[in-house]
């Protein structure tokens, strides 16, 4: 199986949109590629967060959750940004509707670098995240 981990507006230019990343999936040849989406960068690479209904459930097993607050441009937003599910303003329950897979479940994950996160005991980081994103998911 290939797994394509898009980090599309981030250090690439050419997988910038989903639609670059669905044109490799579908390029590659494997029946069973597999692509590694993230809200983060659903923003910084300007995908409209509908172009995720393209993106057939069979090629999503995990999908990255996290959160971005208001007042940064795709543009100028970077790693250290990201922020618990439900502190920003990212469409976190649209998008999870969209890539909601009705046959079995979506593994969503929490990746964040943020330095006061980073500053924080480990484990509270943890249950903060898992707290959140089973909000957001309910």
């Amino acid at each position: 199986m290939l797994c394509l981990n898009w980090k599309c507006g981030g250090g690439s230019q050419n997988l910038k949109h989903i639609s670059q990343v669905l044109y490799v999936a579908t390029q590659c040849g494997k029946s069973d590629a597999r692509i590694l989406l993230d809200v983060f960068h659903i923003f910084k690479g300007q995908s409209a967060a509908e172009s995720l209904n393209y993106v057939g459930h069979h090629a999503l097993d995990i999908f990255h959750v996290n959160d971005y607050p208001a007042g940064i441009s795709p543009e100028l937003i970077s790693e250290p940004d990201r922020i618990y599910c439900g502190d920003g303003i990212a469409p976190i329950k649209q998008i999870l509707q969209i890539v909601k897979n009705p046959e079995r479940p979506l593994v969503i994950s929490f990746e964040v670098f943020n330095k006061s996160y980073y500053a924080q005991d480990a484990l509270t980081v943890a249950k903060t995240a898992l707290k959140k994103m089973k909000e957001v998911v309910s």
